[in-house]
Formats: structure tokens, sequence, C-alpha cells
């Protein structure tokens, strides 16, 4: 047990004092709800998440922030003036001088005097040296979640292998240059002359026989996008030498040899990919779903089915849901669960700095402030109290902490907590819900895995991790550049990733969610280069970019498990299980999508 935690008495919530003026834990229910407030949305009365200051400082906070959303800082500030507990006043200051306020160096110097142990410390400092503040953390998909659970993998990124190129007497140099002529080929579109460059002398003896068929099967992909598919199958059969080294290759394969008819053969393909041991679940889903596609069309439909069923063993990954549909197998969700407060666990939390700030960021509205204040906290001392966090999380509003305990419960234990790895927000587009929660929130999870602060590689910000000229475009807000804290608040990034969402459905995907998908993580350019659209299934699986065809996959296997969450019908998965392109169809009640078409 963490020494910190062991120290604290072990009390039950009864024994909890009262709640004074001066900020002592109550265990009763969190403050109403308040419209005003603007960091947050509210939860009705919740006894399992204790009071942490008393209701007349909570209202002085909530109306303090309201104030501070509207640029009125004298106001706010008459209201500081007026607070007893001020255990809060390092969020509330930080929310302001990140949202565009023109903080003095005296101002900031003097918050990381006090509040240097707050989350927002190192972005609040790179504001002091007159810089954008500093990146909380990098979003690629899963975060830094763990575990699987059918968007979260554990493969690891290891370093490719290379090849040892000094013993054929070949250079560094030698294999750049190999590698640089291939690329340019492939940038000019020059398939051919990429392909040459692999055939030529120097390419094994530079890059290894495994590298070599590596290239190849990518560019078979591309070949296979052009539709040339007699050369996709010519280039990827030959790169199968190389299987145990390059899977994908035999993947590859498969599909061209679907493409050109030789569907026994690229049955074989698919059932090797599915029988690989080192195999992460989702490969081996795709690759049964695959073979079972090729029997069908080659007219053996028992090995279809038993190959159908063996993809259905794999129910949290999009081709093991396709299979379980098709079967009339039950999904694998179990969402009327909920988890209970230890109130042992739930005093010990509360008797730490960070725990009773957070309890009191949740009594005021400030949800995402409390959950990075309790992800920090869990991630240093929390994994014995997982299902204590995971009820703060479901009762105070917190999907960031649900979903990140949740997959590392997986990842430790693998007991999988549904409602937690598929939250629900109670956070709301500034304009409302245009298209359907299960849709914004497939995305958001994909995206940031629910955290409001997040920044990636590629300048992306916030819950649906909007780079800053999609931003402004869809803002119509030139100086949204200059304002780029604005993209943190959950309201306001929801409204603009929705409505970028909507552009593509309407503009671009034609109401096909999976274009839309594709088109959100590689572009509206990219998904107009990508010409397989006959195929629902095969334009998936020939997507050129690696990342882009996992994303569209997870997106997907989001969309449909939050709609079994929500109570509706899974209507993208059956488009799929029938090979149809899934088109959007709303479900929420008061969702609008009339500018919306659709392409059958």
């Amino acid at each position: 047990m963490p020494r910190f935690l062991a120290m604290l008495p072990l009390v039950a919530a009864a024994a909890v004092p009262a709640c004074t003026d001066r900020g002592g834990i109550d265990p009763g229910a969190i403050g109403k709800r308040d419209p005003a407030y603007g960091y947050g949305s509210w939860r009705p009365a919740l006894p399992e998440v204790p009071r942490a200051i008393a209701e007349k400082d909570a209202d002085l906070y909530r109306r303090i922030a309201a104030h501070q959303q509207k640029g009125d800082w004298a106001a706010a500030d008459r209201l500081i003036a007026q607070l007893e507990d001020r255990s809060l006043l390092g969020h509330v200051l930080a929310a302001r001088y990140l949202d565009g306020y023109p903080a003095k160096p005296a101002e900031i110097r003097d918050w990381l005097a006090k509040y240097s142990d707050h989350p927002d410390a190192s972005r609040i400092a790179q504001l002091a040296h007159g810089g954008e503040p500093a990146r909380r953390g990098r979003a690629k998909r899963r975060a830094d979640a763990g575990g699987e659970d059918g968007a979260i993998t554990t493969t690891s990124r290891k370093p490719r292998p290379q090849p040892d190129y000094r013993r054929h007497g070949y250079t560094a140099r030698g294999v750049g240059t190999v590698q640089g002529a291939y690329q340019l080929q492939l940038r000019r579109g020059n398939y051919e002359g990429a392909e040459s460059v692999l055939n030529g002398p120097n390419a094994e003896r530079a890059l290894g026989a495994a590298r070599v068929d590596t290239l190849k099967t990518e560019l078979a992909i591309y070949y296979l996008q052009g539709g040339r598919f007699d050369r996709a199958y010519a280039l990827a059969s030959a790169a199968t030498r190389s299987r145990d080294a390059v899977p994908n290759a035999a993947w590859v394969a498969g599909l061209a040899g679907w493409k050109t008819g030789k569907q026994r053969e690229a049955a074989q393909q698919f059932e090797w990919v599915a029988n690989m041991q080192r195999a992460n679940e989702w490969p081996q889903a795709r690759a049964a779903y695959w073979a079972a596609r090729a029997h069908e069309s080659a007219g053996d439909s028992a090995s279809a089915r038993r190959w159908l069923e063996k993809a259905a063993n794999y129910p949290r990954t999009l081709y093991g849901m396709i299979a379980r549909h098709r079967l009339g197998i039950r999904q694998d969700f179990n969402f009327a669960v909920a988890m209970q407060a230890d109130t042992a666990h739930l005093a010990r939390i509360g008797g730490t700095t960070e725990g009773k700030r957070a309890f009191g960021l949740i009594q005021i509205g400030m949800h995402h402030h409390a959950g990075e204040e309790l992800l920090r906290l869990y991630k240093s001392h929390g994994e014995q109290m997982s299902e204590t966090y995971l009820a703060i999380a479901d009762r105070g509003a917190l999907p960031d902490l649900a979903y990140y305990v949740s997959a590392q419960m997986f990842t430790r234990s693998g007991r999988m907590y549904d409602p937690g790895l598929y939250p629900l927000p109670d956070w709301r587009p500034q304009g409302g819900f245009q298209l359907d929660r299960a849709i914004i929130f497939a995305i958001m999870r994909q995206e940031s895995a629910f955290q409001a602060k997040v920044v990636s590689r590629a300048n992306a910000r916030g819950l649906m991790q909007l780079i800053p000229p999609t931003a402004s475009t869809m803002a119509g807000d030139s100086k949204l550049r200059y304002q780029l804290g604005r993209l943190y608040a959950p309201e306001f990034n929801m409204e603009l990733g929705q409505r970028y969402l909507r552009h593509l459905l309407k503009n671009d995907a034609g109401g096909n969610v999976a274009f839309a998908a594709a088109a959100y993580n590689a572009g509206e350019g990219a998904l107009a280069k990508w010409q397989l659209r006959d195929d629902a299934l095969l334009f998936m699986a020939t997507i050129p970019y690696t990342e882009t065809r996992e994303y569209v996959e997870r997106v997907l296997y989001n969309v449909s498990a939050y709609r079994l969450r929500l109570g509706q019908t899974p209507a993208e998965l059956d488009d799929l299980a029938q090979n149809r392109f899934p088109v959007y169809r709303p479900q929420d009640q008061g969702a609008q999508v009339g500018t919306v078409g659709t392409r059958w």
C-alpha cells in the first residue's frame, strides 16, 4: 500500500467531519446544476461523491467562473475577494490565464509560487517565458490508456529490426539511397518506377529481403487502390516468401487474390494470418472474417461458417462484432453494472490535497479539472482503489478518469468494466447535438480518450483533436489561432468538431461514416484519392495509411458499441454485415442532420 495512503485513517463516510467554512469533507450531495457555469456539465445530487467546500464558497466559485467565461474579470475579482475557502482558486486562475486573459508577468510568477503542484503548472510556466502553453501529453488514438478492449492496443511499438547491411559490404548511405529512390517514385505516383527500384540489383544488398518485401507489400496496396489488381497480386505474392517477418504480405496477397478471382488462394493467405500466434486480436479477427468471405465466394459454405465462428471469438474487434451480428450471437458487452465506492477508500482519497481539490472541483462543476487531479493521484497511488475511482468517475462526470482506470484494470486483471470503457460524457456542444452522440463519442474516444487538454504531435487539440486551421475555419474566426486555449473547453471543442464531421458527411462522404472517419484522420484530399469504393470492407482494408486503416476500424467499432450503450440499433454494423458502406442515420431524438445527404 502506498505510504501516504496507509497513514490516513480508515473511516466510514458518516464519520468524516461535517462541512465547515474551512473546507472539511462532507459526504453529502454535490451542488445543484447551474446552467450558467461554463466549465462543465452538472450532475444531480449524488451522495457517493463528498462535498469538499462550504456551499457558500461553492456558489461564489460558480459565479466567478461565469463572469470569467464572459471576460468580466473585474466582477470575478470582486467575488474572489469574498472567498473564505481558496483551495480551488489555483484552478480558477489557471483557467483564466490559459484562456486569453492578458496576464502580467507578476501574476504568472505569483501563480507558480502558490500552485506549482497543480496539473496546469507546466503550461502556466510556459506562459512565463512568453510562449504558448506547454503540451499536455500527446493524443495518439489511445492516449496512454493501455490494455485492449477494442480500441486499446497492447501491442508494443518496438523499433523495426534493421538489416545487417555491413555484412554485405554495403553502407548506410546505400540504404538511404535505395529507400530514397523508392519513396521519390512513390510520391510521384510512378509505381512502376518504385517497383523497379525494389527489383534492382542493389535493393536486397542494402535493405535485406524482409525490408524489400515490406516495401513491396506497401506498394501492392497502392496498386490495389489504383485498380491494378493483377500487379498487386504478383507483387504481394512474391513478398510472401518473407511472411514470417512480414505477415502483412500474406494479408495483402489475400486481398489481391480476392479481387482477381483466386478465392481459394486468397483463403489460404487469410487463414495463415488468422492462425498467427503472435498477432493481436484485431488482425486475427479481420483475417478470419476475410477467410470466411473467400470460402463463401468459392462456394464452400461449411468452411465459411467455420471461419466466421472463429472471427466471432474476438468480440472486442470490429470484425468480431460483424461476425457475431451475422451469426445471430449476442454482442459481448455488459453496460448494466455500476461500481460502488468503498467509504474507507473515499475518505483516503478525500484526505489528500489532490483528492480534496478534485471533490471541490466536482462540486462546483469544473469536471475536467477534477479529472486531471484524480488521474494524477490514481497514477501515483490509486491502483488498489480502482473500483472507488470508477465510482467517483461515474458519479462525478469524469469520462477521462473512467476510461483510463477501466483500461488499466483490464490490462492488469483482464476485467472489463464497460460503462467505464465506453463512458457517456454529459458535455454538450455549444449549439446542442446536431449529430448522434454515438458518432461524437466514438470519435472522441479514439482521438483523445476524453482528455480535454491533450495536444498531439500534429498540434491537434482537445477532445476532438482539432488542428488550429480547421478549428478557425469551422468557427469562422481567423483570430482563433491566437486563442488556442479556447479549444480546451469541452463544449466549444465539441461544437467545432461536430461542425467538421457534419461538413465531411455532407460534402465528402455522402453520409458514409467510413469515408467521414477516414477523412477526419487523413484529410479530405487523401480520401479523394482512394478509389476502391465498390466493396465496403475492401475499401477499409486497402487504405494505404496504416494509421488510418486502424482508425476507421476502431471508430466504426466505437460507433457500434455506443449504439448498444445507448440502447440503439447498431445500423452501421448491420450495413457492414451485408457488405454495405455504413450510412449515417440519426437515432438520437432531436438530432438535426437535414443537410447531410446519404449515399447507398
